[in-house]
């Protein structure tokens, strides 16, 4: 897989994962790693720095858990809309890919 898809796909894997549950960027990279083959530690929180500037996510300061405050994230409003889209560009791929028979 190249690494622009890798991107794409582990932007909305972070989408979908933030929108169940608001959760920090340490177990959100617990969740995925090992299963993007290639995927660094770096890229995934650049997506997290990005989806945060982009206004998909918010974050705030979480508990104490005997070491440093956590940075928690959430999705916003334009975080949903994101999804939706990435998940409707993602549905028709797959069609699309299926009904070629790959």
């Amino acid at each position: 897989m190249d690494s622009q898809m890798k991107k794409g796909v582990v932007e909305m894997a972070l989408l979908w994962m933030i929108g169940r549950e608001e959760t920090y960027g340490y177990d959100l990279l617990g969740r995925l790693s090992g299963r993007i083959p290639g995927m660094q530690e770096r890229v995934i929180y650049a997506i997290l720095r990005r989806l945060c500037d982009n206004g998909y996510t918010e974050t705030f300061s979480g508990t104490v858990s005997g070491g440093p405050v956590r940075k928690y994230y959430r999705l916003t409003p334009a975080g949903q809309a994101r999804l939706r889209e990435l998940r409707e560009s993602w549905e028709a791929l797959r069609q699309f890919v299926e009904e070629l028979g790959i």
